[in-house]
């Protein structure tokens, strides 16, 4: 176990800045995500941090614990912000400043009265990162920055705002393909295809996570772009924040009076909720096997992997999943996304379930990836 953990680092965080937010939000979609782990009160759950915006997700749930993991630094610091936030009681208007989910000139402001209820680590790290929360911490990761250009520099060349507009306001599936149509499709087509190409999306992963990807720079664009098009097509837009996020940026999103059109966490009436439960997040800088030497074997009921495989070797995969198994009881779930590469549990210690699996997929709202896996625990 101890090797794994050494390989994981030796494969990844040697070749990845962990001092810097790669993603200040999280593009996996939470409601399949809940739905897959059936999340319930006595469950333990481990879950990869990302910007935090999950982790909060799931806590709505009521679960007994969550240890939130995660190699990077930073993206721990990010989750620290904001349960620091929901700890001292920010108000909920504050609270969506702070994080650049609302306008505002006073985020450092905001972020001084917070920092004292901080680990010393999210202190540093945030006190040699203010301009990062003065500009929007919400569009400052380097995948926001990416999905910032595109919707900013390249997708208006292609597609009006009047056309987006007219598509995010459909009310039917129907409504929505009429104005889908209406867009330019061969021009759009070729932009997603250039701007989803492995040399492109470097700008927002690091080449480091491209290591085990087998396809070149174009089947990757157009494996991205077939995705992108056939969520436009078949998921609901109205309510696809996601989605709107990717192609139209803030504009549209206003999480304070449209809070189904955001992150559950964000909504007020979550927020409120939210300050009785986040004394059971425990926040854990380290690699999965690292975590679980920790955590009493048996004990953890769910597990989300968010996408950590694709930046794995098949067989660290399955030694992961194999490391993850020893603590889990049986009948426990995991849930993870592929992007681009394949990479199955190991079936002597986990039960694919993949009715689940493909229905929920169906049903993700955000376009990247090519599956949605729930297994559970032999």
């Amino acid at each position: 176990m101890e090797q794994e953990g050494e390989q994981l680092k030796s494969e990844i965080a040697a070749k990845l800045d962990l001092s810097v937010i790669r993603y200040s939000r999280v593009w996996e979609d939470c409601d399949i995500l809940c739905r897959g782990l059936d999340i319930q009160p006595s469950d333990v759950v481990l879950s990869i941090t990302s910007s935090g915006d999950n982790v909060l997700n799931v806590l709505l749930k009521k679960p007994k614990k969550i240890y939130a993991v995660d190699m990077s630094l930073a993206q721990n610091a990010l989750l620290e912000l904001k349960l620091g936030a929901i700890r001292i009681s920010l108000p909920h208007d504050e609270f969506l400043q702070l994080l650049g989910e609302a306008p505002s000139t006073k985020r450092l402001v905001l972020y001084e009265s917070v920092k004292p209820s901080l680990p010393k680590y999210a202190q540093e790290f945030w006190d040699s990162n203010l301009s990062v929360i003065e500009s929007s911490i919400a569009n400052e990761g380097r995948l926001e920055k990416y999905v910032k250009v595109f919707n900013e520099k390249h997708l208006p060349k292609v597609v009006s705002s009047e056309l987006l507009d007219a598509f995010f306001e459909s009310q039917s599936i129907e409504e929505q393909r009429k104005a889908f149509n209406q867009f330019p499709l061969k021009e759009l087509k070729d932009l997603t295809s250039w701007y989803f190409s492995r040399k492109q999306l470097e700008r927002g992963r690091s080449e480091a996570q491209f290591e085990h990807v087998k396809m070149d720079s174009d089947e990757v664009g157009e494996a991205l772009a077939k995705r992108y098009f056939v969520v436009a097509e078949n998921i609901p837009a109205h309510d696809n924040f996601y989605f709107s996020l990717f192609n139209r940026g803030m504009k549209g999103y206003d999480p304070a009076n449209k809070p189904n059109f955001a992150a559950p966490y964000l909504a007020k009436d979550n927020y409120e909720e939210l300050k009785g439960l986040i004394d059971r997040v425990v926040v854990c800088t380290s690699t999965i096997e690292e975590q679980v030497k920790q955590i009493p074997l048996g004990t953890v009921t769910k597990a989300n992997l968010s996408d950590i495989f694709e930046y794995t070797s098949e067989e660290l995969c399955c030694g992961i999943c194999e490391s993850l198994a020893s603590v889990m009881a049986p009948g426990g779930r995991i849930a993870y996304w592929e992007l681009l590469n394949t990479r199955p549990a190991p079936s002597s210690v986990f039960h694919y379930h993949e009715k689940l699996s493909k229905e929920l997929h169906a049903e993700d709202r955000v376009f990247y990836y090519k599956s949605f896996n729930v297994y559970e625990k032999k």
